[in-house]
């Protein structure tokens, strides 16, 4: 299945480019573009999402505002912040509010494109130059411990959907194959899956995710 993104963004111009720039993700990218929060949360009503990239300077309620109401929403959705602002503490905000990520719109390319691969593989972006080391952990740390509240919020839905099929036994091929995805994001989600359940094994993430109810009932004989 194609990647389905939602860019919340009201300059049209930047919108426009970086969309195309999404692109490099996935050819087949569906790719819905809102000028406002409130226009983007109706989009994502519509349907299940991949990813939400949000600019902090949102009219409205603003990109803290859209952040938080998504994830408030959409808890299994991964957001993450495209922004010009470049300041420490606002990406600690973005963070704090729920963002998976912060992606400068200085940076280059090829780093914006790393960093979605890395929250579409189930972890987190922080931009190194912006934030200290230490504090990177930090936000990390608490994030995961927000996230961690209810069972189903360790992962999104994509990457339960991968779980489950991880657990009938299927190899990543299969899975890549049964899902439509390529087996390169497959294996990224594979080892999202592993780090988040804390697990270093197929094994040991079955055994993991039968504790914590991740797996559909099996129908009664």
């Amino acid at each position: 299945m194609p990647l389905k993104l939602l860019l919340i963004d009201d300059h049209a111009l930047f919108a426009h480019g970086f969309a195309a720039l999404l692109r490099k993700l996935d050819a087949n990218a569906e790719i819905a573009t809102a000028a406002s929060p409130e226009e983007g949360l109706a989009l994502a009503a519509r349907g299940a999402l991949d990813l939400a990239l949000v600019d902090l300077g949102l009219p409205g309620i603003g990109g803290l505002g859209a952040i938080r109401a998504l994830r408030g929403r959409f808890p299994a959705l991964p957001v993450v912040v495209v922004s010009a602002q470049e300041r420490e503490e606002d990406v600690r905000a973005a963070i704090e509010a729920g963002a998976m990520g912060y992606i400068p719109k200085s940076s280059p390319v090829a780093t914006m494109l790393d960093a979605l691969r890395l929250v579409l593989g189930g972890g987190m972006y922080v931009p190194p130059l912006l934030v200290r080391k230490r504090d990177a952990r930090d936000l990390e740390r608490r994030v995961a411990a927000t996230r961690a509240e209810s069972p189903a919020q360790l992962l999104t839905l994509r990457q339960l959907e991968v779980l489950t099929l991880l657990c009938e036994g299927r190899s990543n091929k299969r899975i890549a194959h049964e899902l439509e995805l390529a087996e390169q994001t497959v294996k990224g989600h594979v080892t999202a899956i592993f780090r988040a359940l804390r697990v270093l094994s197929r094994t040991q993430a079955l055994l993991r995710a039968r504790e914590l109810g991740l797996l559909p009932a099996k129908p009664a004989a």
